[in-house]
């Protein structure tokens, strides 16, 4: 197997759960159709549109398919941290100390702790791609950070969908 091989299978497995959802998602739909319209206010200074809808609560079973995608992205993040290392190093550090750290808030002296196996340089990347970097405005709202959360949230409990 060549080293981004268990990345890659995570990610067209987390691709095919997406997909499963989406053609669920369309017969659900399809099934419960909605209506929507915009709206002014009376002195026409103000808009809101409006989704009006019967709609019945969400299946359970979708929070299965967002906990599995979730997991399966967050998974291949850390196998590709695995597979940074294996390629520098020619020893074997703790595996539970290897995993792709997203943090949402800014770090102490600008480190991870998290990734001590790494280079300096594999980790001043990994700190650019955190979501307090990328994001412009509110880092919790940057995809790394959901994926995290859901993938956390989905050990304990199944992912609630409203």
């Amino acid at each position: 197997m060549q080293s981004l091989d268990g990345p890659r299978l995570k990610l067209r497995r987390a691709e095919e759960q997406l997909e499963a959802l989406k053609n669920i998602l369309r017969v659900f739909g399809k099934e419960n159709p909605t209506e929507s319209r915009g709206e002014l206010n009376s002195d026409q200074t103000e808009g809101r549109y409006l989704i009006v809808s019967d709609m019945p609560q969400p299946p359970p079973e979708w929070g299965i398919y967002v906990g599995e995608i979730a997991y399966q992205l967050r998974s291949a993040l850390d196998q590709i941290i695995w597979q940074v290392y294996k390629k520098t190093k020619p020893t074997t550090p703790d595996k539970a100390r290897l995993y792709y750290p997203i943090k949402c808030k800014a770090l102490r002296n600008g480190t991870l702790k998290d990734i001590v196996h790494l280079s300096a340089t594999q980790k001043a990347r990994i700190v650019g791609l955190q979501p307090y970097k990328r994001s412009s405005g509110d880092p919790v709202r940057d995809p790394l950070w959901i994926i995290d959360q859901i993938n956390i949230a989905d050990k304990h409990l199944t992912v609630p969908l409203v």
